[in-house]
Protein backbone atom coordinates (compact mmCIF):
# COMPACT_ATOMS: atom_id res chain seq x y z
CA UNK A 1 0.00 0.00 0.00
CA UNK A 2 1.43 3.33 -0.66
CA UNK A 3 0.65 4.47 2.60
CA UNK A 4 3.59 2.00 4.05
CA UNK A 5 5.58 2.88 1.43
CA UNK A 6 5.55 6.47 2.92
CA UNK A 7 6.42 5.05 6.06
CA UNK A 8 9.58 3.54 4.67
CA UNK A 9 10.76 6.50 2.57
CA UNK A 10 14.21 6.68 5.04
CA UNK A 11 16.24 4.91 1.46
CA UNK A 12 15.11 8.21 -0.58
CA UNK A 13 16.15 11.86 0.17
CA UNK A 14 14.46 14.97 1.43
CA UNK A 15 13.69 16.57 -2.24
CA UNK A 16 12.44 13.04 -3.53
CA UNK A 17 10.30 12.36 -0.16
CA UNK A 18 8.71 15.33 -0.11
CA UNK A 19 8.01 14.82 -3.88
CA UNK A 20 6.61 11.38 -4.16
CA UNK A 21 4.46 12.07 -0.52
CA UNK A 22 2.56 14.56 -2.51
CA UNK A 23 1.58 12.27 -5.33
CA UNK A 24 0.40 9.79 -2.88
CA UNK A 25 -1.68 12.86 -1.26
CA UNK A 26 -2.84 13.88 -4.83
CA UNK A 27 -4.02 10.44 -5.53
CA UNK A 28 -5.71 10.28 -2.35
CA UNK A 29 -7.76 13.70 -2.90
CA UNK A 30 -8.47 12.40 -6.57
CA UNK A 31 -10.06 9.70 -5.28
CA UNK A 32 -12.05 11.57 -2.45
CA UNK A 33 -13.15 13.98 -5.40
CA UNK A 34 -14.30 11.48 -7.91
CA UNK A 35 -16.36 9.61 -5.58
CA UNK A 36 -18.41 13.05 -4.74
CA UNK A 37 -19.10 13.00 -7.96
CA UNK A 38 -21.44 10.48 -9.27
CA UNK A 39 -21.74 11.76 -12.83
CA UNK A 40 -18.29 11.59 -13.42
CA UNK A 41 -16.84 9.47 -16.35
CA UNK A 42 -13.65 7.92 -17.18
CA UNK A 43 -13.05 10.41 -19.94
CA UNK A 44 -14.38 13.34 -18.30
CA UNK A 45 -12.48 12.29 -15.08
CA UNK A 46 -9.04 11.73 -17.11
CA UNK A 47 -9.82 15.17 -18.32
CA UNK A 48 -10.72 16.65 -14.99
CA UNK A 49 -7.39 15.68 -13.21
CA UNK A 50 -5.19 16.05 -15.99
CA UNK A 51 -1.73 17.64 -15.27
CA UNK A 52 -2.17 20.14 -18.47
CA UNK A 53 -4.86 22.28 -18.34
CA UNK A 54 -7.53 20.00 -16.48
CA UNK A 55 -9.87 22.20 -14.20
CA UNK A 56 -8.33 20.00 -11.29
CA UNK A 57 -4.74 19.08 -12.77
CA UNK A 58 -2.86 20.39 -9.47
CA UNK A 59 -2.01 19.96 -6.24
CA UNK A 60 -3.92 23.56 -5.35
CA UNK A 61 -6.87 23.16 -7.20
CA UNK A 62 -7.45 19.47 -5.89
CA UNK A 63 -7.38 20.71 -2.35
CA UNK A 64 -9.81 23.32 -3.19
CA UNK A 65 -12.49 21.16 -4.65
CA UNK A 66 -11.99 18.34 -2.32
CA UNK A 67 -12.57 21.09 0.65
CA UNK A 68 -15.62 22.68 -1.06
CA UNK A 69 -16.52 18.94 -1.57
CA UNK A 70 -16.17 17.99 2.32
CA UNK A 71 -14.20 15.54 1.17
CA UNK A 72 -11.04 17.40 3.70
CA UNK A 73 -12.36 19.54 6.35
CA UNK A 74 -10.20 23.39 6.79
CA UNK A 75 -7.67 22.14 8.83
CA UNK A 76 -6.45 19.15 6.79
CA UNK A 77 -6.96 21.65 3.94
CA UNK A 78 -4.57 24.36 5.96
CA UNK A 79 -1.82 21.24 5.67
CA UNK A 80 -2.00 20.02 2.87
CA UNK A 81 -1.20 23.76 1.31
CA UNK A 82 1.61 23.39 3.46
CA UNK A 83 2.65 20.51 1.92
CA UNK A 84 2.02 21.67 -1.77
CA UNK A 85 4.08 24.64 -0.76
CA UNK A 86 6.79 22.28 0.55
CA UNK A 87 6.67 20.22 -2.65
CA UNK A 88 6.92 23.00 -4.47
CA UNK A 89 10.15 24.41 -2.69
CA UNK A 90 12.12 21.36 -3.26
CA UNK A 91 10.63 21.23 -7.19
CA UNK A 92 11.51 24.42 -7.99
CA UNK A 93 14.65 25.82 -5.61
CA UNK A 94 17.66 24.59 -5.74
CA UNK A 95 18.97 25.64 -2.46
CA UNK A 96 15.80 23.56 -1.01
CA UNK A 97 17.49 20.30 -0.65
CA UNK A 98 16.59 19.49 2.51
CA UNK A 99 13.83 19.33 4.91
CA UNK A 100 16.42 21.35 7.62
CA UNK A 101 16.77 23.81 4.69
CA UNK A 102 16.04 27.38 5.40
CA UNK A 103 13.64 27.22 2.56
CA UNK A 104 11.44 24.59 3.84
CA UNK A 105 12.51 23.86 7.95
CA UNK A 106 9.84 26.40 8.99
CA UNK A 107 6.65 25.50 6.57
CA UNK A 108 7.36 22.03 8.26
CA UNK A 109 6.70 23.56 11.56
CA UNK A 110 3.17 24.40 10.22
CA UNK A 111 1.76 21.39 9.67
CA UNK A 112 -0.69 20.55 12.40
CA UNK A 113 -2.62 17.99 11.60
CA UNK A 114 -0.61 15.06 12.85
CA UNK A 115 -0.85 16.66 16.48
CA UNK A 116 -4.87 16.93 16.02
CA UNK A 117 -5.11 13.41 15.11
CA UNK A 118 -2.26 12.68 17.21
CA UNK A 119 -4.85 14.05 20.34
CA UNK A 120 -7.75 11.91 19.08
CA UNK A 121 -5.58 9.05 19.02
CA UNK A 122 -7.77 6.88 22.19
CA UNK A 123 -10.72 7.46 20.39
CA UNK A 124 -9.53 6.45 16.79
CA UNK A 125 -11.62 3.32 15.94
CA UNK A 126 -10.27 -0.32 15.86
CA UNK A 127 -10.10 -0.94 12.34
CA UNK A 128 -7.85 2.11 11.75
CA UNK A 129 -4.83 0.04 12.25
CA UNK A 130 -2.90 1.95 9.54
CA UNK A 131 -3.55 4.77 11.31
CA UNK A 132 -3.05 3.74 14.50
CA UNK A 133 0.22 2.24 13.79
CA UNK A 134 1.68 5.13 12.07
CA UNK A 135 0.64 7.24 15.00
CA UNK A 136 2.45 5.33 17.53
CA UNK A 137 5.64 4.77 15.33
CA UNK A 138 6.13 8.48 14.97
CA UNK A 139 9.19 9.51 16.93
CA UNK A 140 10.66 11.21 14.07
CA UNK A 141 10.24 14.86 15.18
CA UNK A 142 12.65 16.42 12.89
CA UNK A 143 10.73 18.27 9.92
CA UNK A 144 11.61 15.28 7.61
CA UNK A 145 9.60 13.43 9.90
CA UNK A 146 7.18 15.62 10.50
CA UNK A 147 6.36 15.73 6.90
CA UNK A 148 6.42 12.03 5.96
CA UNK A 149 4.20 11.52 9.10
CA UNK A 150 1.81 14.19 7.89
CA UNK A 151 1.17 12.73 4.55
CA UNK A 152 0.68 9.15 6.26
CA UNK A 153 -2.12 10.62 8.47
CA UNK A 154 -3.47 13.07 5.63
CA UNK A 155 -3.39 10.16 3.26
CA UNK A 156 -5.07 7.41 5.29
CA UNK A 157 -7.85 9.71 6.33
CA UNK A 158 -8.54 11.27 2.75
CA UNK A 159 -8.84 7.23 1.65
CA UNK A 160 -10.54 6.12 4.32
CA UNK A 161 -12.71 9.40 3.77
CA UNK A 162 -13.44 8.25 0.30
CA UNK A 163 -14.65 4.21 0.91
CA UNK A 164 -16.76 6.13 3.34
CA UNK A 165 -17.59 9.02 1.44
CA UNK A 166 -20.09 10.81 2.95
CA UNK A 167 -19.47 9.61 6.63
CA UNK A 168 -15.98 10.40 8.75
CA UNK A 169 -14.65 13.05 6.71
CA UNK A 170 -11.08 14.27 7.46
CA UNK A 171 -10.68 16.99 10.02
CA UNK A 172 -14.44 18.11 8.83
CA UNK A 173 -15.33 21.05 11.38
Amino acid sequence: MKVQALRYSSALDDRSTAIIACAFVEDALEEAIAVRLPGLTPGLRKKMFSPSGGAAGNMSAKIDLAEALRAVGQSAAIDLRTMASIRNKFAHMMRADKFDSEQVRGLTENLRRIEEVGAEHPRMPDGDQMMRSALMEWDDRSPRGRFVYTAVVLTTSIYNASVDAGFGLCGAD
